[in-house]
């Protein structure tokens, strides 16, 4: 998986660098030939993908502000706010060791803790301290002119006074002051006019001397004479590559690595040399946003595993390629979020597909809870087809239809969307949030274990139902409780939205042959016949995967029947007692029989106070066939947990089954969307 990591670096390499070609992904030591060539030459973009790109947007989208300390011809210093550049690797950052020193004249003033308004610069002064004992003895202009910076004591702050003068602070004290009033929190530097990235001399040196800063440490050391274990050439080798890149999986620095292992010695289980670190490090901070989704509350990265041999094709360098630092890589568009699956799916240079499930958005790639390996892009593909046919059935649904699915644009305006994406949230709508800390009083999945969903979804792999359903049915009746203090209408549309989530979910599951599920049987179609407006109904019932036994459709139709009863009572403006009823219910089979004869009597109460019939033929036609179906259940063996669902989507239907005067009469079955 390391040397997947490493290859997919140098294919934003090849994107990026002229003087390095397609033949280095076969040939490791041609790479370490045409860096050394590319090195002595006058272009800087190899040097600029070797440090961090930092993150130029706000959340709201506004450009973000670094302040910089400009020295001109004068000898002056001064002080301003500018917004970000577009390509920040000019800046030269790199995230180095918090006790050690800034690598490069970028550096991150971070909040002492609960003390407010301060900030820690403990590790500038000692970047300052060290810069000033090397420059007595190295001449190179950069150098001293970055003295000068650090050791001036009247730098020209940019706000004016009254009388238009503009006061001056020492640079330390001027650097708080932006930190405090301006919060500020990165920092550089221009020399002459010039950003770090800009110069050759100082970006050559900063190179040279970050693998010693950030591939070892003090106690684990680098080793002449070794072997590179991705590349098999011999000389120095690192022990800390990866962690120094910020991938944080084996830490072999670490006293607690191996039992009684030496640190010392820990180069010997991972040694990686200097060119592979690059090529690793590229990878890290401008590969990995763009193969990062966040999916079911974590991120999920996409390695690919390239072919030997193959060029890496348009498809993947343009996945690879121009990473844009202004759009976070967990908050993209339908279209976007699709082109990953379907760019691995179809480039002909990925062989397999590694996942890891973990923290990797921010500075390191941790808490690994899942490794996926051998995902094969066929399964991707499935995968996109998948999301795509079954957005394709919700968007074909009418717009009044109980399951047509709606978001918000800008204006907070209701607008149709696809209900299912690339993140897969609609799995938490229907089944709870991952289990993680913050999750606050929404419903926590409790029986789906999301890693093992995630690893059926991608490897084509079985996944079991009985954890699906006790979690839609734990969600229904927390979220049901939680709305008790709403209005009637708030609480039907919790009902509906989760019975909806679960209903898409499903589709999708099913699609994919994650689940199975069974052919529809309609138990009640000759009831059902006789009853011409209940047609769309008796095709639902005949076509929708599913709903295969008596009991499933015992609860189906006595769903349909209590929300149409919540239907009336909320049409004559009164409390609807009967989501009362549904909020307390288990749903075993003695809560769902005594359910449905407390809403029949509620319905026939209705009938001889108001002098007129609640009964429409239609809701005749639904207790009837529910009557029926009851009478033909010999042994109950549905469980509660599916009789919830089952439940919840006939009152969710109920709109389009036995709608009122006032309703528009939907045709569409959404047995479209589980087909």
């Amino acid at each position: 998986m390391i040397d997947a990591v490493r290859r997919i670096g140098l294919v934003r390499i090849l994107d990026t660098v002229p003087g390095i070609t397609g033949a280095t992904l076969a040939d490791p030591a041609l790479f370490a030939a045409q860096r050394s060539a590319v090195l002595e030459g006058d272009d800087l973009s190899y040097l600029h993908l070797q440090f961090e790109p930092l993150a130029t947007t706000e959340k709201d989208g506004t450009r973000k502000e670094i302040g910089i300390f400009s020295l001109d011809g004068t000898g002056q210093v001064s002080f301003r706010v500018e917004q970000m550049l577009d390509e920040p690797g000019r800046y030269l950052f790199l995230k180095t060791p918090a006790n050690g020193t800034y690598l490069t004249p970028t550096w991150k003033l971070v909040s002492e803790g609960d003390k407010k308004g301060r900030s820690d610069s403990k590790k500038l002064l000692k970047t300052i301290e060290a810069m000033r004992q090397r420059a007595e003895t190295d001449p190179q202009p950069w150098l001293q002119d970055l003295l000068r910076i650090f050791t001036a004591q009247e730098v020209i702050l940019p706000d004016p006074e009254p009388d238009g003068t503009f006061r001056t602070a020492p640079f330390l004290a001027a650097a708080r002051w932006a930190a405090q009033t301006r919060h500020l929190t990165v920092f550089s530097v221009r020399l002459q006019g010039r950003y770090p990235g800009d110069i050759p001399s100082l970006a050559h040196d900063a190179l040279a001397r970050k693998a010693d800063t950030i591939f070892q440490t003090a106690g684990s050391p680098a080793h002449e004479g070794g072997t590179c274990t991705l590349c098999r050439r011999e000389g120095k080798v690192y022990p800390n590559v990866l962690s120094g890149c910020g991938f944080n999986i084996l830490n072999v620095d670490k006293p607690g690595f191996f039992p009684d292992c030496d640190p010392a010695a820990a180069w010997q289980v991972n040694p990686i040399c200097r060119e592979c670190g690059e090529q690793i490090y590229v990878a890290r901070w401008r590969v990995f946003p763009r193969l990062t989704r966040r999916v079911c509350g974590r991120e999920l990265l996409a390695i690919p595993h390239l072919l030997d041999g193959e060029d890496p094709g348009d498809l993947l360098r343009a996945l690879v390629a121009d990473y844009d630092p202004e759009s976070t890589p967990l908050a993209t568009a339908d279209t976007a979020e699709q082109f990953l699956y379907d760019a691995l799916a179809q480039s002909r240079a990925v062989a397999t597909v590694t996942y890891l499930v973990g923290t990797i958005a921010g500075q390191d790639v941790k808490d690994i809870s899942r490794v996926i390996p051998n995902v094969i892009p066929s399964r991707l593909g499935a995968v996109a087809d998948a999301i795509r046919a079954v957005n394709a059935a919700s968007r074909a649904l009418p717009d009044d239809h109980p399951f047509a699915f709606y978001g918000l644009d800008a204006k907070k305006t209701p607008v149709r969307r696809n209900p299912v994406t690339e993140s897969l949230t609609i799995l938490q709508g229907a089944l709870g949030t991952r289990k993680q800390k913050g999750a606050g009083a929404a419903y926590t999945a409790m029986a789906v274990n999301y890693d093992d969903l995630l690893l059926a979804i991608l490897t084509g792999q079985p996944y079991p139902t009985r954890p699906l359903f006790a979690d839609f049915a734990g969600k229904l009746l927390h979220d049901l409780r939680q709305a008790g203090g709403d209005s009637p209408a708030a609480q039907v549309g919790t009902i509906t939205r989760t019975a909806r989530a679960m209903h898409i979910t499903l589709s999708l599951l099913h699609r994919l042959k994650t689940i199975s599920l069974p052919d529809g049987v309609n138990y009640v179609t000759s009831t059902l016949d006789r009853y011409e407006p209940l047609a769309p109904l008796n095709q639902f019932l005949t076509t929708s995967p599913g709903i295969d036994s008596r009991e499933k459709t015992f609860a189906f139709l006595l769903g349909l029947l209590a929300g149409k009863l919540v239907s009336i009572q909320l049409g004559r403006r009164v409390n609807p007692e009967s989501l009362r009823w549904i909020a307390a219910t288990t749903f075993s089979e003695r809560d769902l029989r005594d359910l449905f004869v407390r809403v029949r009597s509620k319905l026939d109460q209705y009938s001889s106070s108001q002098g007129e019939t609640a009964w429409s033929a239609e809701m005749r036609g639904v207790a009837e066939a529910l009557a029926v179906t009851g009478a033909g259940i010999q042994k109950w063996s549905l469980s509660r947990d599916e009789a919830a669902y089952w439940f919840a989507v006939g009152h969710s239907l109920q709109p389009a089954f036995l709608p009122t005067k006032e309703e528009l009469k939907t045709t569409s079955a959404p047995a479209e969307v589980l087909a």
